[in-house]
């Protein structure tokens, strides 16, 4: 991604050129920077706790007001992702003196969930309902039921970016995921399967020491349930014609280490930036694990804003595990990772792929956006890092469209067309919700 540029106004400061006409309580730039703040108002938070919004702030009353400071306390508050606006201008009045005043528009985030997607061989629903800012306090919680290809799950989350109102994050998951798993070959054919119920409990820490530097730590307890229980005859059968034996069932207790470098900085549906995310997991045998493994992960996602509304995207993935379970490898392909593909039609103790977009407005207003996006999506997987440049790589280009509210929080409904290259080309379409990365 490509590094925001800092302009000589900051993006959403209000701030008036001396003139004959000119509110004498507004001054210009050259005047106000370099004073003392001697007063924070904040306008507009009819939901959000005022909180919320100091604790972001680069500056405090009494401080002296720095032109970089106030472009980073704007630009913090946007990435909150629960307003739809933030603005912020300096006035003076004879009780307070100067006053920085931030006026926010709110988003809504209290969200139902009832979305559906299909594509890969794969069909879901999903009910329930989650909030990014629970009471007002910038608190996130959520449950959800999930329908899988006729199987039953289920999520609940938590997530507090700001424990102690410092910035410092505490979140945990608990999920029940059944799923049928699809084996194929290397024509794309299903050759065998397993029917899997998976139990996971992840609790996590996040530190930020610096806007482009945070590092964390936490565990993650997954069991997997592996039997035929929930096969159809078709995949049983096919089974036994290939003489499949199915994986043993396995605890995985893993430790984990996190750190992420850059940042990705969001102006309502546009992106801009650079942020790269790596995960070591340890798991040790007889310590809730079935066997020892270590596994490294690492994505890279940039973003860059043109012809002021339009975004370039891409994003770079890879991973390396020891584990030799195949319920704890890497599946790629499908609704997640590379479109026009069947949903875990290749699988590898090491992946790489890479996604690129090119997403254009046609119609915009203050509710709704109609986005268009152009895409083409690359990756392999393998038994070793360096075989995933020796085999042939799967590859799909497409065309999607983007129905976005500016106003609700992360709502986006995603319809893409995703055409394979190679030898054996075909075409999908894949409906869901949230951009594709």
């Amino acid at each position: 991604m490509l590094l925001l540029l800092v302009l000589a106004l900051p993006s959403g400061v209000a701030l008036a050129s001396p003139t004959s006409n000119a509110d004498p309580s507004e001054f210009a730039l050259e005047t106000v920077y370099g004073r003392v703040l001697e007063g924070i108002r904040v306008v507009g938070n009819t939901r959000t706790h005022e909180r919320v919004v100091l604790r972001e702030l680069e500056l405090g009353v009494g401080d002296i007001i720095d032109h970089a400071l106030v472009e980073e306390s704007v630009r913090r508050l946007r990435n909150l992702r629960i307003f739809t606006s933030v603005a912020s201008r300096f006035d003076q009045t004879q009780a307070e003196g100067l006053t920085w005043i931030l006026e926010v528009e709110e988003r809504w985030t209290a969200i139902p969930i009832a979305k559906f997607g299909s594509g890969g061989g794969t069909r879901f629903f999903t009910l329930g309902a989650f909030d990014i800012n629970t009471l007002g306090r910038f608190v996130e919680l959520g449950a959800q039921y999930e329908n899988l290809n006729g199987r039953n799950g289920g999520v609940t989350w938590f997530r507090n970016p700001r424990l102690f109102d410092r910035r410092l994050l505490l979140g945990y998951d608990l999920w029940f995921t059944a799923k049928n798993r699809e084996l194929f070959d290397d024509d794309g054919d299903r050759v065998s399967a397993f029917s899997f119920e998976k139990t996971r409990f992840h609790v996590f820490v996040e530190k930020e020491f610096h806007r482009w530097l945070a590092v964390g730590t936490g565990f993650d307890y997954v069991e997997h349930d592996i039997s035929e229980a929930h096969l159809s005859g078709r995949q049983r059968r096919r089974n036994r014609s290939a003489g499949f034996i199915l994986p043993r069932s396995s605890e995985q207790l893993a430790f984990e280490w996190n750190a992420r470098f850059g940042r990705l900085n969001y102006e309502n549906y546009l992106v801009e930036g650079i942020q790269s995310d790596w995960l070591y997991r340890l798991a040790v045998e007889g310590a809730g694990s079935t066997e020892t493994s270590n596994q490294l992960t690492i994505q890279t996602r940039a973003f860059a804003r043109v012809f002021d509304d339009h975004n370039i995207g891409a994003n770079l993935s890879l991973g390396h595990t020891t584990a030799s379970l195949l319920q704890d490898q890497f599946f790629l392909g499908g609704l997640a990772e590379v479109r026009g593909y069947r949903d875990g039609q290749f699988v590898g103790s090491d992946f790489w792929r890479a996604n690129l977009e090119y997403r254009l407005p046609s119609w915009e207003s203050s509710w709704i956006v109609v986005q268009h996006v152009a895409f083409f999506d690359i990756g392999s997987a393998a038994s070793s890092f360096s075989k995933t440049f020796e085999r042939d790589t799967f590859q799909s280009v497409g065309a999607g469209l983007r129905i976005i509210s500016p106003r609700v929080f992360r709502l986006n409904l995603r319809i893409d067309y995703a055409r394979t290259l190679g030898t054996d080309p075909g075409g999908a379409f894949s409906i869901g919700l949230q951009q594709f990365f």
